[in-house]
């Protein structure tokens, strides 16, 4: 009783402070006693004005092949992506801090200018190997999602160029755009109502499920329209060039076996309600 009370009265301060517009919402469960068949199942849904995106395959020239979801006219934004050992990786905007102070902020690019998400996709093989690292891969104000089918993390960077890091093996991760780690949360500025709201349904959806989820049960959560257009984890938006849900990014990481990826998005911008759907594919036949 007492946190749902502090669970509203939050959303209650938040509605008097600043709505940002860059929003994501990324959640995961992993283990046996939370995705039926074991393994994990992780997902990024991503929210902004709707522009050019596409789905391709990646081969550095020095590194693991990935495929993912990528944005900007000449398509070269990473917004999400999986590599050909399992590794998943996303991204939401550390949205609580002003968009202007995030720009001051040093991005971090490696020997072939990529920046973190692509380097982690071409370098990296395991949760593990990225939380073991000694590169000085968190810079800019980002929190990141990283899976594979054993364990689930999510690394919060702060403008003080340290982080906050939460690692999962038998459970559930979620996060939206602003801190919320120890840590981290003093660093929050401007706490926007669509992250406050989307952070406490996708807790209340993560954490009050009956059983182990499915496939299903996550591309259901990716669009659930519970608070409205600008407030829900899918959001409709109020304007066509708003801020809206582009795409939806699902992965199923079995124990065994290649990866199964389900994308909804949006190529144009004018496709809002004639999305693209890909079905349940194998990631294997994606890298072919």
């Amino acid at each position: 009783m007492l946190k749902k009370k502090f669970s509203i009265l939050f959303c209650l301060l938040c509605c008097t402070i600043q709505l940002h517009a860059s929003a994501c919402t990324l959640f995961a469960a992993t283990g046996e006693s939370f995705v039926e068949g074991g393994g994990t199942l992780v997902a990024k849904n991503r929210d902004e004005k709707a522009a050019h995106q596409e789905l391709k395959v990646v081969h550095p020239n020095n590194g693991y092949t990935y495929y993912g979801l990528f944005s900007g006219k000449t398509a070269t934004f990473n917004a999400a992506g999986i590599n050909e050992k399992g590794l998943f990786v996303a991204m939401s905007t550390a949205g609580s801090i002003p968009t202007a102070e995030r720009k001051t902020y040093p991005i971090y690019k490696d020997a072939d200018g990529q920046r973190t998400n692509k380097h982690l996709l071409a370098h990296y093989a395991s949760v593990d190997e990225v939380l073991a690292s000694q590169e000085d891969l968190w810079h800019e104000p980002v929190n990141y999602i990283i899976a594979d089918n054993t364990k689930v993390a999510y690394v919060e960077v702060a403008p003080d160029h340290t982080h906050a890091v939460k690692v999962q093996e038998n459970g559930v991760l979620y996060h939206t755009n602003h801190y919320i780690e120890p840590e981290t949360i003093a660093f929050n500025k401007k706490i926007g109502i669509s992250s406050a709201t989307r952070y406490n349904r996708i807790e209340e959806l993560m954490t009050k499920h009956d059983g182990p989820f499915t496939f299903d049960d996550f591309i259901t959560i990716s669009e659930d329209q519970h608070d409205g257009p600008t407030c829900s984890i899918y959001r409709l938006g109020t304007s066509p060039t708003g801020t809206s849900t582009l795409a939806s990014f699902i992965v199923y990481l079995p124990p065994t076996g290649s990866p199964v990826i389900y994308v909804k998005y949006r190529a144009e911008a004018n496709e809002q309600g004639h999305e693209r759907i890909t079905g349940k594919e194998e990631l294997v036949n994606l890298l072919e």
